[in-house]
Parts: C-alpha cells; sequence; structure tokens
C-alpha cells in the first residue's frame, strides 16, 4: 500500500547578486562548511564558481558582483546540508540592503499528492474559456494526454512573473511511485520576487498565505454563467478547494534531497575511496572488514535515516 504524502508549499529556486560578497561569507551564510564544492568555470561574465548540488557561487566578474543560484536541487540541498537551514534568516540578510543585495530569481511550488489540483479539469476550463487571468498568455504546451506529461502555462515564460502546472510523477518517471503528483509552480523574477518575499515577512511567515494570494491575483476558475461579466461568476469549487489548501500549509515543510545508489558510491568510492584503500594497504581486506565490523557492533551513534531508507528502498530489508 502506498504510503500518504501531505501536501506541502517549497521554495523551489533562489537566486541574488551581491555587491559586498566574496565567496567566504556566502558560504558563511548558507552554512555549507562540510560539503565538497567543486571549482567549475564561470559564465555570464563570472570567470569562476563554486558548485555543489544544485547550488552555484559565481565570482570574479569586473564589476565586483558575486552570484549565489540554487535551483530546485540546490534549495534540497540547502535544507539537508547547511548546518541551520533556515530560509527566514537567508531572505532577512537579503532583504536587508535593497541597494547592495539585487533578488533576481525565485520560484515558489506547491506539490499536490491529494488530487485537490486536477491536470484534465483545468484543461477543460480553459477550453471553454472559464477562467479570469490577466494573462494575456495562457494554454497548454508538449500535449499528450495519454501519458499525463502536459504542461499548462499562464504568462510568458521570459515574463517577471510566470504560472505553469505540470505532472511531476511523470517528469520524475515516477509515476508508479506516486500515483498523483501535481505541481503548480510560480517563477518570478526582480520586483515580483522581493515583492513576494516582503509579503511573506509581513504576514509573518506564512508561507501558504502568500502563495494563495499571488495566485488568486492573477488566475481563478469559474463556473459558466448568463452574467455578462465574467468576473462576477462563481468561483469553481476545486478551484476553491486548491486554494484553501494551499492557504493552511502556513509552515514551510522541509523536503530532503533524495539520497540514492549513486550518491552512496560516488562519497564511498570517490570520496572515501583513497582512505579505504590505504586501510586495506594497511590491514588486508580481512583486517578492514574485521575492523569495521568491530567498529558497526560498538557504535553509540544512532543510524543515519537516509541510509536505513536506501537500504530499505533498494533490497527491502534493514541496514543494521
Amino acid at each position: 500500500m502506498l504510503a500518504k504524502r501531505d501536501n506541502v508549499i517549497l521554495f523551489d529556486w533562489f537566486s541574488v547578486t551581491s555587491k559586498i560578497d566574496d565567496v567566504s561569507s556566502i558560504l558563511d551564510l548558507l552554512q555549507l562548511y562540510d560539503v565538497p564544492f567543486e571549482d567549475c568555470k564561470g559564465f555570464h561574465g563570472f570567470r569562476y564558481r563554486k558548485y555543489f548540488s544544485g547550488i552555484s557561487i559565481h565570482y570574479d566578474r569586473d564589476d565586483g558582483l558575486v552570484w549565489l543560484e540554487m535551483s530546485g536541487k540546490g534549495c534540497r540541498a540547502y535544507e539537508t546540508y547547511s548546518k541551520n537551514p533556515d530560509w527566514n534568516r537567508l531572505f532577512e540578510h537579503f532583504l536587508s540592503d535593497f541597494k547592495s543585495y539585487h533578488i533576481t530569481r525565485l520560484d515558489v511550488a506547491y506539490d499536490d499528492f491529494n488530487k485537490i489540483l486536477r491536470q484534465d479539469k483545468m484543461f477543460k476550463a480553459m477550453q471553454k474559456q472559464n477562467l479570469v487571468t490577466v494573462f494575456r498568455d495562457y494554454g497548454v504546451e508538449h500535449m499528450s494526454i495519454t501519458k499525463s506529461d502536459f504542461t499548462l502555462y499562464f504568462g510568458s515564460c521570459s515574463s517577471d512573473c510566470y504560472f505553469r502546472v505540470y505532472n511531476k510523477a511523470a517528469e520524475q518517471d515516477k509515476e508508479e511511485e506516486i500515483p498523483h503528483w501535481v505541481r503548480f509552480e510560480i517563477q518570478l523574477r526582480n520586483d515580483r520576487a522581493t515583492q513576494f518575499l516582503l509579503s511573506y515577512m509581513m504576514s509573518d511567515y506564512n508561507l501558504g498565505e502568500t502563495f494563495a494570494g499571488v495566485v488568486s491575483n492573477y488566475v481563478r476558475f469559474v463556473d459558466s454563467s448568463s452574467d455578462s461579466n465574467k468576473s462576477r461568476w462563481k468561483t469553481s469549487k476545486w478551484w476553491a478547494r486548491f486554494i484553501g489548501d494551499a492557504e493552511r500549509i502556513s509552515i514551510y515543510s522541509k523536503k530532503l534531497e533524495e539520497y540514492t545508489e549513486a550518491k552512496l558510491q560516488d562519497y564511498v568510492f570517490g570520496q572515501a575511496g583513497q582512505a579505504i584503500n590505504c586501510a586495506i594497504d594497511i590491514y588486508g581486506t580481512e583486517g578492514f572488514l574485521q575492523y569495521l565490523d568491530n567498529y558497526l557492533k560498538n557504535k553509540t551513534q544512532t543510524a543515519n535515516p537516509k541510509y536505513q531508507e536506501l537500504v530499505e528502498r533498494i533490497t527491502g530489508g534493514t541496514p543494521f
């Protein structure tokens, strides 16, 4: 039986430039001290960047800017590996000085696992023009209803405010594992991103309320009526349920980055491989395994949940 998942709202992209920080101060702010950042070639005028799991710190540009960019993967990595993963503290810092910091992009996503938000209903309503919206552009992309992999969009992807709704389970190839996973995503840039975060702070950090307020301001699905003024048409019950559910998600829900077999191999053989090889050279294979067995029998710390979950997912067993 598949476990029930709670709907969540999460920050899924964050990008900001700084006139006053260097790489070290950004790392201190993120409190990512023990992760293996790679040194990479920069782009967009930046000569270099530090990179780890979707988090990029771009630096060394003629104008002296430093650019912190966290993709969806990077946001999950921040929540997972930071010594103090506190989005509110992060946003307060970057909103404290508008002359020094410029927020360039913010994505906020609502993940529905409980069939509150259904693409088919939205699609049919859009065909009937049963919506009130300030967006001039909206429609369907990548149409393939049989595979449920189409995207509904509102606004232009190049604008400062853009919505998209898509089947996240299909995108992640997890439809057998997660039968219903629809994502409603807001993408904001520049002043729109800043205004969202200011509203979020003013709402006493109620993410659901802020998210629902922004969506309602731009899009409303309605039931057909004989009234010539569509703005007076009644809001569709399924849409009201979606907005109401989003509003109730007032506490940010941490979503850990999924730990995979590939990540395990990268750590064991990539990062710790030389140390393991050294130990085998000193103690021999049998001696090394004996030391490892003794350590596991006598260890006092609690087993890491990500390792337990990985073993159960792959083997169906328990690790210890």
